[in-house]
């Protein structure tokens, strides 16, 4: 999957967002869904940005270089935590593009209406801030060991989850018990409000969404056909 799958996906991602990006960047495009669709792309390109090195570490010529695996091993699981902020980031952005969606086709004058630049930026903001409290505790979710072999020319990792009851063949886990809860309440939390309702909201919406459209697309029937009756 890390090897065949994941590289077509990654390059069509980037150049789509990056395409994106300069559709909605250019000249009389700028409005409240572009700029919500413009987050949406930046946050995309971050989370595969953050998931490149866990492709690139399949490759044997790359796994084995030394100065790769230094830096691999030292960002691995601090890539996957921005990969979950920036995943968290990109649903609540999507979720908020289908809410406005929803209320302009339910009310056309709202969509005429632009929000200050204030009002965006402050949910942008929002929206940054609170997806990366809700995913800061995978930052200190792992507990790494790094040493050196061959007269220092292999460098090997192991790490282990903060959360485990031991570590290794029975080893006691030295991570103290308030880290340990907020580890699993974090987990539990980013589980349920980052990917669980979410998930249905935005299914939620999208139904209520293609309900509305084939409602108003019936209005015009509806509309010539009372008036046929009246003649």
């Amino acid at each position: 999957m890390w090897q065949y799958f994941f590289p077509p996906l990654f390059v069509v991602g980037i150049l789509g967002n990056l395409t994106e990006l300069f559709v909605l960047f250019s000249p009389g495009m700028r409005n409240r869904a572009n700029n919500l669709l413009s987050a949406m792309a930046f946050a995309d390109i971050a989370f595969l940005l953050c998931l490149l090195p866990h492709s690139l570490v399949n490759y044997p010529s790359i796994a084995t270089n030394h100065l790769f695996r230094i830096i691999y091993f030292h960002i691995k699981y601090e890539s996957l935590a921005f990969a979950n902020w920036s995943s968290a980031a990109a649903i609540c952005f999507m979720l908020v593009v289908c809410v406005d969606r929803l209320l302009g086709i339910r009310s056309p004058l709202y969509s005429r209406k632009e929000w200050t630049k204030r009002k965006t930026c402050s949910l942008l903001l929002g929206i940054v801030v609170g997806t990366g409290l809700l995913t800061a505790f995978h930052h200190v979710s792992y507990h790494c060991f790094y040493w050196d072999l061959c007269n220092g020319t292999q460098i090997h990792s192991k790490c282990f989850h903060v959360a485990a009851d031991t570590w290794g063949k029975n080893e006691t886990n030295p991570t103290p018990q308030w880290l340990r809860n907020y580890v699993r309440m974090g987990t539990t939390l980013h589980a349920l409000f980052g990917i669980f309702f979410p998930t249905i909201a935005l299914i939620a919406l999208n139904v209520a969404l293609v309900r509305e459209l084939k409602k108003r697309s019936n209005e015009p029937l509806l509309a010539s056909e009372a008036r046929l009756q009246r003649k």
